[in-house]
């Protein structure tokens, strides 16, 4: 009996990202979609077409959020067994994030 996987996709709701959870539901895997944009879209085209999936919000930036939603996933889909790490941050997070962090060497 094959067992079911779970996938954690950051950067899901959009372009490759999407495309990622797509062909991993099409495969039969469980897909959590972590984003800070609105992700529905992608759980509607996974869900139309019987997939299970389900829509995280967090900040990759913020290892709480990222700890919280992981905990979120495993509560309801098991553990995560594959992980596709798409998120990016905008320049604009960079700049404020290195000026606070490692004085704008981004």
């Amino acid at each position: 009996m094959e067992t079911i996987k779970n996938a954690l996709v950051t950067g899901g709701a959009m372009g490759i990202g999407q495309c990622f959870a797509q062909r991993l539901a099409a495969d039969g895997v469980r897909v959590a979609v972590v984003d800070l944009a609105d992700a529905e879209e992608t759980i509607k085209l996974i869900t139309k077409d019987g997939g299970t999936a389900s829509a995280f919000t967090a900040d990759i930036t913020v290892p709480g959020q990222i700890s919280a939603a992981v905990a979120a996933i495993e509560a309801r889909f098991g553990p995560v067994s594959i992980l596709i790490n798409n998120a990016t941050r905008t320049r604009r997070r960079c700049s404020r994030t290195c000026r606070t962090r490692c004085g704008g060497a981004c």
